[in-house]
């Protein structure tokens, strides 16, 4: 096998995926369908899991250099009336609020300065892209497919989850601040960057029957969360709500793909609190990890592959199903509204449950070593 690699979607999946391999000694090519940034439809928060996936990728300092703030807590509230704030530095464990955009311009920046090759404007199709099949005239020994969470799609289904997100300023949160406000089908979080201006980013589920826009959606938000319409009614929005959905969640990997899958290509999971950039940063030191316990020599594409698949299983297979079943009680209306009334009551009930959602990190002595 070459120790060659196509890595196709420029997101942190991707970009992550192609530093692991660039670490290992791969030749990388990254393919990027989008000539720049065009937003996303995504919360900004970087768990305790993403901050340690940065410091894997020796890219933390750069990241607090650049302003990215530390979340020590979380403010949780449940229809408005029943709140609790949770501490994510116990034990060690601290996020990041930092704007997407500029996550996404430091992690390429960094593959090219690494050697990687970054092809901008160029839209790989994932089903034509197999292993050792030639592309763009070469013939690559490994394909990482980080397309994203419709890549390979052809049809898609009309209720579901939808997730929508919007850029607000003036909101009573400090910079730093990170709040997550559960309501019956659905839930907000609202996160607030060192300039000021907050992300708020929400998931909702929405039937066949209710053909309502993005902004009838988030009316019921608010109409059903009287913390968030109090929290949103204090500030103004900037630019338009986007939306995406519905959501092809998963409660496990999917199977069949002669490429590894990286990030919401490989499985799309609850956004929780950056849960999701947290998977996807992972990518590289997974696949880093896998290289390096089957040795150097060992050049086997397959074999990298089902490692990796069972890695990536092991870790991350659990908090699947997690984000599974609290979909369900969300949906459940009546029964939702028992749970969280039940969890908020104690903290402490949720304090050791958040390490199940957002894994473990710290920020503690990491500057200086990343």
């Amino acid at each position: 096998m070459k120790k060659t690699a196509l890595v196709i979607g420029g997101g942190p999946a991707g970009a992550s995926a192609a530093l692991g391999l660039l670490h290992s000694g791969f030749e990388v090519t990254l393919a990027e369908k989008r000539q720049a940034w065009t937003g996303r439809v995504c919360g900004f928060f970087l768990s305790p899991e993403a901050v340690a996936q940065l410091r894997d990728l020796r890219l933390l300092d750069r990241a607090l250099e650049s302003g990215a703030l530390a979340v020590s807590h979380v403010r949780i509230t449940a229809s408005g009336k029943i709140a609790s704030e949770l501490d994510l530095g116990r034990g060690g464990g601290a996020g990041l609020a930092w704007p997407r955009r500029e996550l996404e311009a430091m992690l390429l920046a960094a593959v090219e300065e690494r050697g990687g090759r970054l092809l901008r404007g160029k839209d790989v199709p994932v089903n034509a892209a197999a292993v050792g099949d030639p592309f763009m005239g070469e013939g690559f020994g490994l394909i990482v497919n980080a397309a994203g969470r419709f890549a390979g799609q052809v049809t898609r289904a009309s209720a579901g989850w939808f997730g929508w997100n919007a850029e607000f300023e003036g909101l009573p949160q400090r910079p730093g601040e990170l709040s997550l406000h559960f309501y019956s089908g659905g839930y907000v979080g609202v996160l607030t960057f060192k300039d000021g201006l907050s992300n708020v980013c929400g998931l909702s589920y929405r039937t066949s029957g209710l053909k309502e826009t993005i902004e009838e959606t988030i009316a019921i938000a608010m109409e059903r969360q009287e913390a968030l319409k109090n929290l949103l009614s204090a500030g103004s929005r900037l630019g338009k709500w986007r939306g995406v959905g519905p959501l092809p969640f998963r409660s496990s990997m999917r199977r069949g793909s002669l490429a590894i899958l990286a990030g919401d290509a490989a499985a799309v999971g609850d956004p929780f609190m950056g849960e999701g950039i947290g998977r996807a940063l992972g990518a590289g030191p997974l696949i880093q990890d896998c290289l390096e316990r089957l040795g150097g020599d060992i050049l086997d594409a397959g074999r990298i592959r089902s490692l990796y698949q069972t890695a990536w299983q092991k870790r991350y297979g659990p908090r699947l199903r997690i984000g599974f079943f609290v979909r369900g009680f969300l949906r459940s209306g009546f029964f939702s509204g028992l749970l969280l009334r039940w969890f908020l009551a104690s903290p402490r009930r949720l304090q050791g449950r958040l390490p199940l959602i957002h894994g473990a990190g710290s920020l503690t002595g990491l500057r200086g070593r990343s």
